[in-house]
């Protein structure tokens, strides 16, 4: 993957009057990097295997939905199920995208999506950017995984990346809608749903 200094952290906050069963933390590391750990409703900090605790520091794109850590293990987009320890792999990226999504989630906590920019439409690309679309069983294990080539709004920096919540998003109705990327619609925004 390319040089990658932005941090991407994507959180759900279900109901502000609702406490969650899991935080996580950042901690500056310095050089426009933070660290990242995972504290308990007690306020302590969660023990994580070490490869995860290694996601975890200046990662790329981290998430946290309820028990449900998403991180990047050396190209492998993960979930690990903070509840019952286990570790499920999700899907893996090339090493040269130009940038890769926190995940959106659904409001069930079932579905995730997140949106991998390649530019260059690389691997059989069809367009700039894909949306890979996980559904998951109640443990977090992958039950069913679809790729969709569409043309999502991003942006770039060193990386480029979609926002979950403004790029792309899921409705409360379960459907998975995105932002058409700038240049297709003349400045106007354009929202599709996608066929899932």
């Amino acid at each position: 993957m390319k040089s990658i200094i932005i941090i991407i952290v994507s959180f759900l906050f279900l109901n502000e009057d609702e406490k969650q069963p899991y935080i996580l933390v950042e901690e500056d590391a310095g050089a426009s990097c933070f660290n990242y750990s995972v504290i308990d409703e007690k306020e302590k900090t969660v023990k994580l295997p070490k490869h995860i605790r290694n996601g975890l520091e200046c990662p790329y794109s981290i998430g946290l939905n309820g028990n449900f850590l998403t991180y990047v293990d050396d190209l492998r987009v993960k979930l690990y199920n903070l509840d019952t320890k286990e570790d499920f792999l999700l899907f893996t990226l090339y090493d040269d995208i130009d940038g890769f999504s926190a995940p959106a989630w659904s409001n069930d906590g079932n579905q995730l999506a997140s949106v991998v920019v390649n530019q260059e439409q690389n691997h059989a690309y069809t367009s700039f950017c894909r949306i890979i679309y996980c559904e998951l069983n109640m443990d977090g294990s992958l039950l069913k995984k679809r790729k969709f080539d569409r043309p999502v709004n991003y942006e770039c920096g060193s990386i480029c990346t979609s926002d979950p919540g403004s790029d792309f998003m899921f409705e409360p109705s379960g459907q998975l809608i995105y932002k058409h990327h700038l240049m297709y619609t003349d400045g106007d925004e354009l929202w599709e749903v996608l066929e899932l």
